[in-house]
């Protein structure tokens, strides 16, 4: 007679390789590579970067996938680093939202994460879920650290942090989105142009910080114009002084955002000699 149970889970050979990085099962994957072929790289590696999963990146990258394989069809798809600086606008989004997770006290795919990037703070916040949204500060926190975390292994295995997808955009426009100051920095280390337009509104990613007026990412932008290049303060006037598709600079764009993000801008670049040459009050 046949017992009754839960039945067993097939191996690791027999499931998908996406839904084994998708469940972050690193002794999986590294048990599927070992006889299984990759056809999908850039998706597979895609599930990993958007729940920052650096473990299992680690072993996929390891294994010798290529870290600029773009997922989809054609070769202007999301990177893995385009994907792994989106995952802030991912977790914000209303399906996926890990503000809604912390309220209603339930699990959500970027926990591992949250502990990777700030280990004592994230068990923290995720030990008191459901108490308040006070958390998700912790959580961004956390998540950025996170990010630098994977954005820094890509980077080590090849990644090419002036990748553009289908909109023009690098991992940078994403970064300046979510406030990685930290991912940020360690783009521009690696080479990064911070200084690209992306092709629907010519912004560069200064326009874009500025109009999420996210303070982690306007500091390392305006931090990197001013010391990566020789030109010191010139550059970041140059920087501050580029125009969007709307023909707004990044001040200006800030200046139709609310008044904390115009503020905060301001602050930021006064530390430019050229602020005041940029504005006529």
């Amino acid at each position: 007679r046949a017992q009754r149970g839960k039945p067993k889970p097939p191996p690791p050979q027999q499931q998908s390789l996406v839904a084994l990085v998708a469940a972050g099962d690193a002794h999986g994957v590294a048990a599927y590579l070992k006889d299984g072929a990759v056809t999908n790289v850039g998706d597979v590696l895609s599930v990993a970067a958007l729940t920052l999963d650096e473990p299992v990146l680690k072993v996929l990258l390891d294994h010798g996938l290529d870290a600029n394989a773009t997922e989809g069809l054609g070769d202007k798809g999301a990177s893995p680093l385009h994907v792994a600086c989106q995952t802030m606008t991912w977790g914000d989004s209303m399906k996926h939202s890990f503000v809604f997770a912390l309220l209603a006290n339930t699990g959500h795919p970027l926990d591992k994460a949250i502990e990777r990037g700030s280990s004592s703070l994230g068990h923290r916040v995720l030990q008191h879920k459901g108490d308040s949204t006070y958390g998700q500060l912790h959580i961004r926190q956390a998540l950025g650290g996170a990010a630098l975390r994977v954005v820094r292994l890509l980077l080590a295995h090849g990644g090419d942090p002036n990748a553009l997808d289908s909109l023009g955009r690098t991992p940078a426009h994403y970064c300046a989105a979510a406030g990685f100051g930290d991912a940020l920095k360690a783009l521009s280390e690696g080479g990064a142009n911070l200084d690209v337009r992306d092709a629907p509104h010519m912004s560069t990613p200064l326009h874009v910080a500025a109009a999420c007026g996210n303070a982690s990412a306007l500091a390392a932008l305006l931090r990197s114009a001013t010391c990566d290049n020789d030109d010191g303060d010139g550059a970041a006037e140059q920087a501050a002084a580029r125009r969007c598709h709307a023909g707004l600079t990044p001040l200006e764009v800030s200046l139709t955002r609310r008044r904390d993000a115009r503020e905060l801008f301001a602050s930021l670049l006064c530390r430019a000699r050229a602020f005041l040459s940029l504005i006529h009050i």
